[in-house]
């Protein structure tokens, strides 16, 4: 039985790459696909909330995405898809929380206080998380170890070298490939081009409350433009060393 058959879920931490790598698993499946458009990538790989997955009457989707706080590991494992574990640097997917969670719902005076001082905010929200999220993030390696037929990807490591890590998708996914097809991919998932279309058509609107892009950045190291060296270094302080080792974190 293939993949085409058994399917595949893009089981991702918060913040860590869920839509990138499902846009490209979508344009795997099929090229015509339009992966600036949330409702249309959906229709390839959707996003399964937590909800759903405690309906009597669910069925899982042959390829879609999900988080480990809507379906945890001891069911994901139940589950016959191949599965895409994805991960990302402990203080990038902060950043990239704090911005979804924080900045783009604040609204009035208190997006004004936020702007006004955009590190201390930054640096709070990062001191109040960074246990929390270096937690996630050092379980879901650890389980991508042991739940059979599971890939680990980094999301920094992918984007340091996107068209090797779309090959290796399209190697798990069994589907046919070549060079020019693979930088074909690469260049259609570049950020600026997701956030330009989302722009233009306000196309990716995502969870309950989003006032601003969802595309933002998507760059390695972003937490080098918001944190001071002062910062970055008692953050990386409270990192656990499984995840230290796994990044080369000094600190």
């Amino acid at each position: 039985m293939s993949i085409l058959d058994h399917g595949l879920i893009v089981y991702a931490v918060p913040k860590c790459g869920t839509h990138f790598l499902s846009q490209i698993v979508a344009l795997l499946l099929n090229p015509e696909c339009n992966i600036y458009d949330k409702d249309e990538l959906y229709k390839e790989v959707r996003h399964v909330q937590k909800k759903e997955f405690l309906e009597d009457d669910f069925v899982a989707p042959r390829f879609f995405n999900t988080h480990p706080n809507y379906l945890g590991y001891g069911r994901v494992v139940s589950y016959p898809h191949t599965k895409l574990f994805a991960i990302r640097h402990p203080l990038d997917k902060t950043v990239s929380s704090f911005f979804y969670r924080i900045y783009n719902r604040a609204e009035g005076q208190r997006l004004q206080r936020i702007k006004n001082d955009l590190n201390a905010a930054m640096y709070d929200y990062c001191t109040k998380n960074i246990d929390k999220f270096s937690n996630q993030l050092l379980v879901h390696i650890e389980q991508s170890a042991v739940i059979p037929d599971s890939h680990l990807f980094d999301y920094s490591a992918f984007i340091e070298d996107k068209p090797a890590h779309i090959e290796r998708i399209a190697e798990i996914m069994g589907v046919r490939h070549d060079q020019a097809q693979i930088a074909w991919i690469a260049a259609k998932t570049d950020f600026d081009n997701c956030a330009n279309y989302e722009k233009e058509h306000d196309s990716f609107r995502v969870g309950a409350v989003q006032n601003g892009a969802f595309f933002r950045q998507g760059s390695n190291n972003d937490f080098e433009r918001y944190l001071d060296p002062d910062q970055i270094a008692a953050l990386s302080t409270r990192i656990p060393s499984g995840l230290k080792a796994f990044y080369g974190i000094s600190a």
